[in-house]
């Protein structure tokens, strides 16, 4: 733990501080999240950064946290400070405009976490040091490379599909950014680790393939879940037009009873007694 940047320690406490204000405060979440129609139609696009800083949940943060303090500390040591920040917040930024595209058709599509950057920062791990050992879900051990090549289709899958809480757009988003960087800070993987950086490729290439030519298909997953989620929901109470007559006929007997009670038999006016004995009739039959 000694060895770990102050600047980590900055970032992690800044990010964790920010969002136990936001979980305590639901008027600054919503305020700051991320949202497609507050950003693309209100103009707020300060939230495609600010929504880095948020987090649905304790678990949520720590889980974000826990893999920005393993893998932050070795990418800042093998890229320098202002490669590494370039890296996050521009993984974090990749993330939220890949999320603006994939669902701008959908106002409110809203999402909080630093998952776009924590993605860039973990494939740009993977494309430097294919070989280390890797806990998947933080059980099952695997290469980096291939954890690499798993983040990217498992991604893919996800937008595609459409029903998951998880924001798929914003990791696959901030996982190319990341990727790119790497390339551009460090051009030598190319030569070192080329063939991963080919694998790692491969699902991108597709999903950029299906976003060109079959956009739709991007959404189709996710317009389903939400017309089965519309099928679900509780649909409100639908009175007929004689039931809503029938309301209207007892309230209005209500009414004249009241005026019965307070002015008298002897006080109400021919027109009220008729009426009275009509509705009388009319709701009980006799």
């Amino acid at each position: 733990m000694e060895d770990i940047p102050v600047q980590i320690w900055v970032l992690i406490g800044l990010t964790s501080a920010i969002s136990w204000i936001a979980l305590n405060d639901p008027t600054k979440q919503m305020r700051y999240m991320f949202n497609i129609g507050s950003i693309l139609q209100n103009r707020q696009y300060e939230r495609i950064v600010t929504s880095g800083f948020l987090h649905g949940n304790l678990l949520h943060l720590f889980i974000n946290m826990y893999v920005l303090l393993s893998f932050g500390s070795f990418l800042y040591a093998a890229l320098g400070p202002i490669p590494f920040f370039t890296l996050y917040f521009g993984s974090m930024v990749g993330g939220s405009a890949l999320a603006l595209f994939v669902r701008r058709n959908y106002p409110h599509y809203s999402a909080v976490g630093a998952s776009g950057a924590i993605s860039g920062l973990v494939l740009a791990t993977c494309l430097l040091q294919p070989n280390w050992e890797l806990l998947l879900f933080f059980i099952i051990p695997a290469p980096a490379w291939l954890a690499g090549i798993g983040f990217l289709v498992w991604s893919f899958w996800g937008i595609l599909k459409g029903t998951s809480i998880i924001g798929h757009e914003a990791h696959m988003g901030g996982a190319m950014v990341g990727m790119g960087m790497t390339i551009l800070f460090v051009p030598s993987v190319l030569e070192v680790h080329g063939e991963i950086a080919i694998l790692f490729s491969i699902p991108i290439l597709l999903f950029i393939g299906v976003a060109l030519f079959k956009p739709n298909a991007l959404s189709a997953g996710y317009e389903a879940a939400l017309r089965e989620y519309e099928s679900m929901a509780p649909q409100p109470v639908q009175y007929s037009e004689v039931r809503e007559e029938q309301l209207e006929m007892e309230n209005e007997l209500n009414g004249l009873l009241e005026k019965l009670r307070e002015v008298g038999y002897a006080g109400m006016s021919d027109k009220d007694k008729q009426r009275m004995q009509e509705l009388s009739q009319k709701i009980h039959g006799s």
